[in-house]
């Protein structure tokens, strides 16, 4: 039977045996970063190799894909356009309207947009498929559709020309206006 000082024995030659190994390990740890004489090369090629040489100047008759000579200037084609719409605008407002009771004295057809498209409160908008309507009473109106609107004892003939989730844009006369849809509660 082994005795309490045999398993002491036992072990005192195992930790004799490990004791060497502990003290070569705590030996200093060495740097993986050079000195500085033995850097300074390395540092020196790595700072001519990052220097920025600026470009030579371009000559003057170079013209600059990204920053052409008439680039801020409008384009004739899109300048014609704006001309077009306003001509044609112009015509609209000069016309005579087809219902005369419509224009109130004083008041353009903006103005007359204006006041009312801020009385009609749309309980919400519901699209079906691809086709959107927009609810204003007990009624479901399309895009696209003319309805009737009496303001101030004169009629008024509306054209519903968009709707989107929070918006919807009615016409009077050439004049549009775009405004939420809010839910009356």
């Amino acid at each position: 039977m082994k005795t309490r000082e045999s398993r002491y024995f036992c072990w005192f030659p195992a930790l004799l045996c490990l004791m060497p190994s502990v003290v070569f390990a705590a030996k200093a740890v060495v740097s993986d970063v050079f000195p500085t004489a033995k850097r300074r090369p390395t540092v020196e090629l790595a700072q001519r190799l990052a220097a920025v040489t600026p470009p030579p100047p371009l000559p003057p008759e170079t013209v600059l894909p990204f920053n052409p000579v008439a680039f801020s200037q409008p384009d004739p084609e899109e300048q014609r356009a704006l001309e077009q719409a306003a001509a044609s605008q112009q015509a609209l407002v000069s016309a005579p309207s087809a219902n005369s009771s419509q224009a109130r004295p004083g008041a353009t057809d903006r103005e007359q947009l204006v006041a009312i498209a801020s009385r009609i409160m749309p309980k919400g908008s519901i699209f079906i498929g691809n086709e959107a309507m927009l609810s204003i009473g007990n009624q479901f109106i399309k895009i696209g559709a003319k309805f009737t609107v009496s303001y101030l004892d004169v009629d008024y003939i509306l054209e519903l020309t968009a709707i989107d989730r929070t918006t919807f844009t009615l016409r009077l006369n050439g004049e549009q206006i775009t405004r939420p849809i809010k839910s009356a509660k």
